[in-house]
């Protein structure tokens, strides 16, 4: 038994385990300068390992003298290439110490920067002078400056990417010098960059079209063989290609290679989007009450390339059925679509039931969206307090809509804007002739680091003889969460016996200032003005203000807002999931 205790205690020993051991402690003592801090701890390797456990003496003695290398290439990434360092292990009572003292010395600042161009770019008198004029102003690093390695990289980067994104894919460095005077401090930058030949487009190549016609990706692309190349003009057409929801997936690209620079393929691979959904929604808002809908999407109606999407909406004061069939796109990018709806609405005691088919032109081209529409619409309606009456018309509309957003769901600066023009005449199946312009708009603007001030407006006018016989879908509203808060949705209109019926002028102005408050939530603050009259002479804006919250939700941004009528001298809730039209 004795001589087992011993050779336990042996092997315990050559482990390195005794009772009472305690594991050696690694302390670094960095002295730097404050501003230098951060980088050196964030990126030397004995201040990552320090608190390792199986940290040795051996590798801690290593570590220590290996800093002073890591630490003159770390300081050079920031313009400091005569730094003084000094490095020292010394035992402390719970283990080891290492202590590195740096001095950075002067840091260098740039004494002269030289970006050539050669290759096409070059050659090319039409745009280099104003192409290249722009990409010196955008080079980061400026004479007097500190050098910064970041920078230097990143102004490179941008040289190629400025190249690439129009005639010259192939761009690259093929000389780069940061030319360092430790003496005098100085680093003088020269950066040689060839653009390689200008390219120009050529015809598609599709890859993955089945059982869809090749129509739908032709016909949708703008860009025409023997375009020069432009990477926005790729993207653009891509963009068009996803949205129609032919596709699950879309990679639109051409290839870089030399040559094949003057008729460079334009390879669109794309996969198939042959799925029927059926969706189920629930949901509510203080404008049309709580309501349920079932969608149906059908990406193979009747024949390919034919593309519906069918809905029943129930709310408390609308309710609508209508399926909308999307044909396979035609020449300048303009895709036809054919729609059909019957709908029932009870806004302010004012009832009505349409009929309406709709045929349409749609073109979508990067940020801006026209649409052409032609509506076969008939409407019957019943005024509490009065007669009923039967609308018949033939309205020809055109739509034009521009978003110029840094975010599409949660903007903070940029607008978007949307402007109607159209009518109908009583020679073609319309009971009142009509003329009819409208016009909307969101302005956003960063306030400080955080917050937004949201401008929005709404004007629209119809000129005709009378508003009577002019579908309601033509006419305006008021008041309720998208509009004037603090009134009744649709209340601001004309009152006809008992109700409110749609006038033919509208006049609506808001300002609003929102700021964080927690993450995905917002404050905010708000006046709104406005009304809608059948002559222009009666207009008076009508104010409601109010404060409320703002929550980014999976669904949506969700509103809250608590808002005074005016006029009405009433306080209302509004609710609603937000849009950007």
């Amino acid at each position: 038994m004795t001589r087992f205790r011993l050779l336990l205690l042996v092997v315990l020993s050559f482990c390195g385990f005794s009772g009472n051991a305690v594991a050696a402690a690694f302390e670094v003592d960095l002295v730097v300068p404050t501003a230098l801090r951060p980088l050196l701890e964030s990126h030397l390797q004995i201040m990552q390992e320090r608190q390792d456990p199986k940290l040795s003496e051996a590798r801690f003695r290593f570590l220590a003298r290996s800093a002073p290398d890591e630490i003159r290439e770390l300081l050079a990434t920031e313009g400091y290439f005569s730094p003084r360092i000094e490095q020292s292990v010394s035992a402390i009572d719970t283990g080891w110490r290492a202590r590195v003292t740096v001095e950075p010395g002067e840091a260098s600042r740039i004494a002269s920067v030289k970006l050539e161009f050669q290759g096409a770019f070059a050659e090319d008198a039409g745009t280099f002078g104003e192409r290249s004029a722009a990409m010196r102003r955008a080079w980061p690093l400026r004479t007097g400056m500190v050098f910064q390695d970041a920078l230097w990289v990143d102004g490179k980067a941008k040289l190629v990417r400025e190249l690439h994104s129009k005639s010259y894919p192939a761009a690259r460095i093929v000389k780069s010098l940061a030319e360092v005077d430790p003496d005098q401090h100085s680093v003088s930058l020269h950066v040689v960059t060839d653009s390689g030949p200008a390219f120009r487009f050529g015809d598609l190549e599709i890859t993955g079209i089945e059982a869809l016609p090749e129509q739908i990706v032709t016909g949708l692309n703008p860009i025409k063989p023997g375009t020069p190349y432009d990477e926005e003009a790729l993207q653009d057409f891509q963009s068009r290609l996803q949205r129609t929801g032919y596709f699950s997936s879309v990679y639109v690209t051409a290839s870089n290679n030399p040559e094949q620079a003057s008729r460079v393929p334009i390879q669109v691979a794309v996969v198939e989007n042959t799925q029927r959904k059926m969706k189920v929604g629930a949901g509510y808002s203080t404008d049309l009450g709580a309501g349920v809908e079932l969608r149906y999407e059908d990406s193979l109606t009747f024949r390919p390339g034919w593309r519906s999407v069918s809905s029943l909406r129930l709310e408390q004061r609308e309710q609508s059925a209508s399926t909308r069939v999307q044909l396979v796109p035609i020449a300048y990018g303009f895709q036809p679509i054919i729609s059909a709806e019957v709908k029932r609405t009870d806004i302010q005691n004012d009832q009505s039931a349409t009929g309406r088919i709709v045929g349409q032109l749609q073109r979508i081209r990067g940020k801006t969206e026209l649409n052409l529409s032609l509506d076969l619409n008939y409407e019957w309606n019943k005024i509490s307090g009065t007669a009923t009456s039967d609308v018949s018309s033939l309205p020809f509309n055109a739509s034009w809509t521009r978003r110029e957003l840094d975010a599409l769901m949660y903007p903070r600066q940029g607008y978007v804007i949307n402007l109607q023009g159209g009518g109908a005449t009583d020679l073609i199946f319309s009971n009142t002739p009509f003329l009819r312009l409208y016009a909307r708009g969101n302005y956003y603007h960063p306030l400080g680091a955080r917050g937004t001030l949201l401008l929005r407006g709404e004007i629209g006018a119809v000129e005709a003889s009378t508003s009577d016989n002019i579908p309601s879908d033509y006419l305006f509203r008021a008041g309720g969460s998208q509009s004037v808060r603090g009134y009744e949705y649709g209340s601001l209109g004309i009152p006809d016996g008992d109700a409110i019926v749609p006038g033919r002028y509208i006049g609506v102005a808001s300002i609003e200032v929102m700021h964080p408050v927690a993450p995905g939530w917002q404050a905010a603050v708000f006046i709104d003005a406005g009304n809608v009259v059948d002559d222009i002479k009666d207009y008076q804006a009508k104010l409601g203000y109010g404060a409320g919250i703002r929550w980014a939700s999976p669904l949506g941004p969700l509103n809250l807002d608590v808002a005074y009528g005016e006029a009405d001298a009433t306080w209302r809730v509004n609710f609603s999931v937000g849009s950007l039209f």
